[in-house]
């Protein structure tokens, strides 16, 4: 870490003299605070302000430098002035890009969603027809102890079959399942 802002203040010292230098510094800082009223605050800039704001710094820059007689900043107000369509194309283009990726994001986040709810949906179904094989083979058992042999051999049937449809339940969605994710 101090090693990166020792070169922050190197690059500082080597440049603080070239208009360049602050033109880039400032454009930045104007793309970066376009991003953060978008995405932080909610407001939606169109172009048009963009390049009002973009413009409105530059002359702010040209003025500072003409009253504080440093033609440096004036000079980078004027370049800044003179490049603001280039920098509003480049702000459109970063928050065009990140709302194209945002709206990947939610998607991606509603089809996993949808997947883990479907998945717990399925979890339930076969827990409770576990739970119902379960039950059945109690009975088959209570009634087998009890010595009636009807109502044992029926629940065992019962069971059987229960647990022959939960088998084949689980197969029919484990093969479904690698087929619906694709």
């Amino acid at each position: 870490m101090k090693t990166q802002i020792e070169k922050i203040g190197a690059t500082f010292k080597a440049n603080r003299t070239k208009p360049s230098y602050w033109v880039q510094v400032v454009g930045t800082l104007i793309v970066i605070g376009i991003i953060v009223a978008h995405y932080l605050l909610g407001v939606n800039i169109n172009t048009s302000a963009t390049l009002g704001g973009v413009l409105v710094v530059g002359s702010l820059l040209s003025l500072w430098g003409n009253l504080t007689d440093n033609s440096i900043l004036e000079q980078a107000g004027n370049t800044l002035k003179g490049n603001s369509n280039a920098i509003v194309k480049t702000a459109d283009t970063v928050v065009n890009a990140l709302d194209t990726a945002v709206d990947q994001l939610q998607a991606a986040k509603s089809t996993v969603t949808q997947t883990v709810k479907s998945a717990d949906s399925e979890a339930s179904s076969a827990s409770a027809q576990g739970s119902a094989v379960a039950s059945a083979y109690q009975v088959a058992a209570s009634a087998a102890e009890a010595g009636d042999t009807s109502t044992a051999s029926s629940a065992s049937s019962l069971a059987a079959s229960l647990a022959t449809g939960t088998a084949n339940d689980a197969t029919s969605s484990t093969n479904t399942t690698p087929e619906s994710a694709s």
